[in-house]
């Protein structure tokens, strides 16, 4: 027996999911823009070399990362 639903019903979720992936991508292009903007300040007050700013921006945008992924897991 052939389905009785259309492929219309799972729009609603197929836009949330792209709706949601689209906006953790401006979140993740926008939290690089704000370190990259912290560099310069973090350069200058803390008076370290480049390996150190990358350490830094690395470790920022890991932490980033682990808390989002365990942040899912607390909200589900």
């Amino acid at each position: 027996m052939a389905s009785q639903y259309t492929h219309h019903e799972h729009l609603g979720h197929v836009v949330f999911i792209t709706a949601a992936a689209a906006i953790g991508g401006f979140l993740f292009g926008y939290d690089s823009s704000v370190i990259n903007g912290a560099v310069v300040g973090i350069q200058r007050h803390f008076a370290v070399g480049s390996v150190e700013i990358g350490f830094v921006v690395a470790i920022a945008l890991l932490g980033s990362a682990l808390g989002a992924w365990t942040g899912g897991g607390l909200a589900d």
